[in-house]
This record gives C-alpha cells, sequence and structure tokens, in this order.
C-alpha cells in the first residue's frame, strides 16, 4: 500500500498561538459570596448592608475625613471667591485708568 504525504503540512510547525489582546482568557473565575465580592469592588472604606437606597455608605470612621474635606473646599472657594474679587476691581481701576488718560 503507497501513502501519500503532503509535503507542506510534513515541514511546517503548528501554528503559534498569539495571546488574547484582553487576557481574560488568562484570568482564572473565582466564585465568592456577594459580601466579599462587594468588599473586593467597593474596598475597605465601605460597608455592605441592608439598606432602603441602593447607594453604599462610608463606614463610620471616615465621616471625619469627609467633613474635614468639605471644610477645605469651602475655605478654598471662599478664598478663590475673594481672589476674583480683588481681580475684578483691579480691571476695573485699569479700565477707569485707561479711559481717564484717553479722555
Amino acid at each position: 500500500m503507497i501513502r501519500l504525504r503532503d509535503e507542506a503540512a510534513s515541514t511546517s510547525s503548528p501554528p503559534l498561538q498569539l495571546p488574547s489582546a484582553s487576557r481574560r482568557e488568562d484570568i482564572p473565575e473565582v466564585t465568592l459570596p456577594p459580601q466579599k465580592r462587594l468588599g473586593i469592588t467597593l474596598g475597605p472604606r465601605y460597608e455592605v448592608g441592608e439598606s432602603s437606597s441602593a447607594a453604599a455608605r462610608p463606614a463610620g470612621g471616615q465621616m471625619l475625613e469627609i467633613r474635614e474635606l468639605q471644610a477645605a473646599d469651602r475655605r478654598r472657594q471662599t478664598m478663590i471667591s475673594e481672589l476674583l474679587r480683588i481681580d475684578h476691581r483691579r480691571s476695573t481701576e485699569i479700565i477707569e485708568l485707561r479711559t481717564a488718560l484717553q479722555g
């Protein structure tokens, strides 16, 4: 019995498989309980619990930090408003001086 071989097939190597662009196939799928999944997703600053709203609330220790940041933001806004008033006053004075010199 005579066997015929495909010459090209016998000399070529198998095709290389390129890695996926997203690499999602390389990450094993893990099944976690909902509480642990939320803990990983939200991070350690949030608590998981029953709520009438869908929003997660920051843990108790973070409220002080939030209040301090809000106070700092109010101080910055006050400073920006004051600088804008000063800038407007100077711009008005410059316009008045130009008008007086041209007049």
